[in-house]
């Protein structure tokens, strides 16, 4: 039995002598194509008129400042507290219920630690809760307040708190929730 093969040397000669053509049917046409120019002239361009509105700004007189500062002192402490409601600037406040509530959320649990309180808002996020922090001075202490919520129902919040009650092994309690 014949085998038909082809020695190295021939081999090589073959496998060279394919990309040598290739590389010829590539580059070749390359070295004959004009070049080419690019024939847009930017020169002539007009730049478009903008009309500016008239942006001048006044700056309210220096006494409407200070009546305006001393309003906000007469109801925020110096750590950015509301004195009436205990509650942070800017943050929901949890309350008792009364008639007039029209959100509800269930508070978890009250820390003076905020790490501690933080804590337990991460374990309830990781367990797929929607929990956040609210911070309230209360009797001059700072508290650290885990809810759940904000409900728009107040038979929502009373679905979760058996289940949190269990999930959480605390005794939540439903308060109102309010901007």
């Amino acid at each position: 039995m014949k085998k038909n093969r082809m020695d190295a040397k021939t081999r090589n000669i073959v496998v060279g002598s394919i990309f040598l053509a290739a590389v010829l049917i590539i580059f070749v046409p390359m070295l004959f194509d004009k070049p080419v120019q690019i024939t847009a002239e930017i020169d002539d361009f007009e730049k478009p008129e903008i009309e500016l509105p008239d942006l001048t700004i006044e700056e309210p007189p220096l006494e409407t400042l200070y009546e305006a500062g001393a309003r906000l002192d007469a109801h925020v402490d110096v750590d950015g507290f509301d004195k009436e409601t205990g509650v942070r600037i800017g943050e929901p406040e949890l309350t008792t219920e009364v008639a007039e509530t029209k959100r509800w959320a269930v508070q978890l649990a009250s820390f003076a630690n905020e790490n501690s309180a933080q804590n337990l808002v991460d374990q309830c996020i990781a367990a797929g809760d929607q929990a956040w922090l609210s911070v309230a001075k209360v009797d001059g202490k700072t508290m650290h307040r885990v809810a759940i919520g904000p409900f728009l129902r107040r038979d929502d919040a009373e679905d979760q708190l058996s289940d949190l009650e269990t999930k959480y092994d605390i005794k939540p309690m439903i308060v109102a929730y309010q901007d």
